[in-house]
């Protein structure tokens, strides 16, 4: 815009000066551009709208990374239960469990022998009898389905209840693992996304800020 002065020449210089500084035109905003400003203040207010939607996405994405470092760490926590719950029960299994009913196991079939041997001198001793015949009948009956229980628990009870406790240890084991993987994958994913939300909060306040006032 021209200014043009009709100030009287009797003026002192400093009030000439002044008058001619409000006549200048303001810097704030580029020459030429003051039929412009409608133009810029709609950008403007369109990247403030998007600046207030990427903060809000950059504080969901941080929310949700809290939340899955803390579902994380419950996870583990339970899967690492899990495992030293099944470990024990396999070390107590092999240490106490299976020696004790093992032992138990053989000493009623000495029981069972020690039955017999008496029942057979009773026998003897009572030169017969259908009533000592019968009990002794019983005595050997009951020895054999003992050994066979001994045997049985021996060579199958115990390996197999061995093995489905070495089995559930080692699937807890893996459950660990497999956590441990599987959160890995997501926390870096939910890493990303609070990296790429910041970077575009602070390119749309960079974009902003190139603003003319």
């Amino acid at each position: 815009m021209r200014c043009t002065s009709s100030l009287p020449g009797t003026l002192v210089a400093g009030t000439v000066a002044l008058a001619l500084t409000a006549c200048a035109p303001r810097a704030a905003r580029p020459a030429g551009l003051e039929s412009a400003s409608p133009t810029w203040d709609a950008r403007r207010a369109a990247l403030e709208r998007r600046l207030h939607v990427a903060q809000l996405l950059l504080a969901k994405a941080q929310t949700e990374l809290e939340l899955g470092e803390l579902r994380y760490r419950d996870q583990i926590a339970r899967a690492e239960m899990e495992f030293e719950l099944a470990k024990r029960r396999q070390q107590g299994f092999t240490r106490f469990i299976a020696p004790q009913r093992l032992a138990r196991a053989e000493l009623n079939m000495q029981q069972a022998e020690h039955g017999v041997l008496e029942a057979r001198q009773a026998l003897q001793q009572a030169e017969g009898g259908e009533l000592a015949e019968r009990r002794l009948a019983h005595l050997k009956r009951d020895l054999e389905l003992r050994r066979d229980e001994l045997k049985t628990l021996q060579e199958v009870t115990l390996p197999l209840e061995q093995s489905e406790l070495d089995l559930a240890a080692e699937v807890r084991k893996r459950a660990v693992l497999q956590t441990q993987r599987d959160n890995e994958g997501a926390l870096i994913d939910r890493q990303v996304a609070v990296l790429t939300a910041e970077a575009e909060v602070a390119r749309l306040e960079g974009a902003l800020s190139e603003l003319p006032e």
